[in-house]
């Protein structure tokens, strides 16, 4: 009778083992019972990858409310999930930078925690971020003087073109300057792929880290993200899909929306530098400028540039913050790539058909049947 006692209550908890694995499956055990991180009577769960999760970080004005669902792609191979946000520390009635933390748990219990940088910014603010691309240089050290002197900060977006004035990096950052990742090489080729690209911005990340001590999340694309160049290295929707990659790699991109117009040329008229630089368009600028040995105009005119802001209002900030978003259409450039590519094909048409016209010139007066 015992026997038949104990064989009746294995039975009973073997059966209820099961059980629990099966509601849990179905987001009920976890309900009735917890989370059950230990394997039951040596059961394991057969699902050990935890939910794809990405999300992009945000950037809203005073008074909006964010979709705290924009841009957010989560998915588990069993189907079955739960997306939780925590957006506890966010204060709308406040500018600043808030971190949201999102937890996609699936129904063993595997989970993916990603926290992105919510942004709130004032409308009504006046900022300049002067930036500086394809540094340091041997003009990095007039630079930094011109800036110590006006009492102001910028971000230097740094290549490893120059090796031997990699100093001024260690310089930049202790006089308050944001240090940001622009390329290692500067070659248009490291967009051939996401391996190509993000071994480039890896190897920048190293000199950053060893002169600064860290690495920086913010990156500028060599020829900023409404680059032509890529088309020629990859298919028409690369630059669309590394924008967003970059961004959930923990990274933010930052384009320009003010050009000093520098890189048209080496050593623009000064003149030419301040007239394309000095606009007071209210909130917050971005104004692109270069670093190099070949832009000393844009030394001698970064003064004037500089009292122009100032007398203005404007503060003169750094670009340290994922949630600043600054981006160029980059929809607008496929589509003047395509047009590019149809004009193109038409030209390469045409020359070809007057080619075979003018090779067999009777052909042309024979009758079309």
């Amino acid at each position: 009778m015992l026997k038949k006692i104990l064989i009746c209550l294995a039975a009973i908890v073997v059966l209820g083992s099961l059980a629990i694995v099966i509601l849990r499956q179905m987001h009920v055990a976890d309900n009735f019972f917890g989370k059950l991180d230990v394997p039951l009577l040596g059961i394991e769960p057969s699902d050990t990858v935890a939910p794809h999760l990405s999300v992009l970080p945000m950037e809203i004005f005073l008074g909006e409310h964010p979709d705290y669902m924009k841009d957010v792609e989560v998915s588990d191979d069993s189907g079955h999930y739960q997306l939780d946000i925590d957006s506890s520390q966010v204060d709308l009635q406040r500018a600043g930078d808030y971190p949201v933390v999102y937890t996609a748990t699936d129904s063993l219990g595997n989970q993916t925690r990603r926290e992105v940088t919510l942004r709130v910014a004032n409308r009504n603010s006046r900022v300049i971020y002067l930036t500086f691309d394809d540094g340091p240089s041997n003009n990095t050290g007039e630079v930094l003087r011109i800036l110590r002197e006006e009492g102001v900060r910028g971000t230097f977006f740094i290549t490893a073109q120059m090796p031997g004035c990699f100093h001024y990096i260690a310089q930049a950052h202790q006089e308050g300057h944001a240090i940001a990742a622009h390329s290692y090489s500067h070659k248009f080729s490291i967009y051939r792929s996401f391996q190509t690209y993000f071994d480039d911005l890896d190897r920048i990340e190293q000199v950053i880290e060893k002169y600064t001590g860290s690495r920086s999340p913010i990156i500028r694309f060599p020829g900023g993200s409404s680059n032509m160049a890529y088309s020629h290295y990859s298919d028409i929707n690369f630059m669309d899909s590394l924008c967003r990659e970059v961004q959930y790699r923990g990274y933010q991109y930052v384009d320009w929306n003010l050009d000093s117009r520098d890189a048209s040329g080496n050593n623009v008229p000064v003149q030419r530098l301040v007239s394309s630089a000095c606009r007071d368009m209210g909130g917050e600028i971005c104004l692109l400028m270069h670093d190099t040995d070949a832009k000393r105009s844009t030394v001698t005119a970064l003064p004037t540039i500089i009292r122009f802001f100032k007398e203005r209002g404007y503060e003169f900030g750094t670009l340290t913050s994922t949630g600043y978003i600054c981006h160029h259409n980059t929809a607008g450039i496929r589509r003047l790539i395509l047009k590019k590519r149809a004009d193109k094909a038409e030209k390469a048409a045409k020359t070809a058909k007057t080619k075979a016209q003018a090779a067999h010139p009777g052909d042309s007066l024979k009758p079309s049947i």
